[in-house]
């Protein structure tokens, strides 16, 4: 979830006046009924006992459009039902993240949050990198089961300390 909304009956009821002709637009009038019922019943605060999957979350603090109080409360209430997420709360961005250092940050903590949850596990503790990406390009005449990528190198996560070699 990156700047997401937890609670869409909250968001919609407390967005500011300029933004609400829009939301109603695209979301539905939330003043009426049936549009509370759908948002209460769809909003992640209130499923959070049917997610199965580890999270990563990522939000900037100062977020005029989507409060960071939204994934607050949704990490909160994630982590009191013991599931599995990371939070990433950068404390100097807004509804995006601007800043190199951030970026920097947050797509590491992607790559990182992909690897551990999509690759196959070897059952020797180390996801099997190398593995996973032949059989991204291996395609049959259906064009399945990989995704029909080529790749001409693949380089283990990690061979670049981005830290260095980026913001240096």
């Amino acid at each position: 979830s990156v700047v997401g909304v937890s609670d869409w009956v909250r968001a919609l009821e407390e967005a500011s006046p300029a933004l609400k002709a829009s939301d109603r637009e695209e979301y539905g009038d939330i003043r009426e009924e049936r549009w509370q019922k759908f948002y209460t019943e769809n909003s992640p605060i209130n499923n959070v006992s049917s997610i199965r999957a580890n999270l990563l979350v990522a939000h900037g603090a100062n977020d005029p459009r989507d409060p960071v109080s939204e994934s607050d409360r949704l990490v909160s209430k994630l982590r009191s039902e013991g599931k599995s997420v990371r939070y990433l709360r950068f404390p100097d961005e807004g509804h995006s993240f601007r800043k190199l250092a951030n970026r920097v940050i947050f797509n590491e903590a992607v790559g990182e949050f992909l690897l551990n949850n999509l690759l196959p596990d070897t059952g020797e503790g180390d996801r099997d990198y190398d593995e996973f990406i032949r059989g991204l390009g291996e395609v049959d005449e259906k064009g399945g089961p990989g995704l029909g990528m080529e790749f001409r190198e693949a380089q283990r996560p990690g061979a670049l300390d981005t830290k260095k070699d980026i913001l240096t």
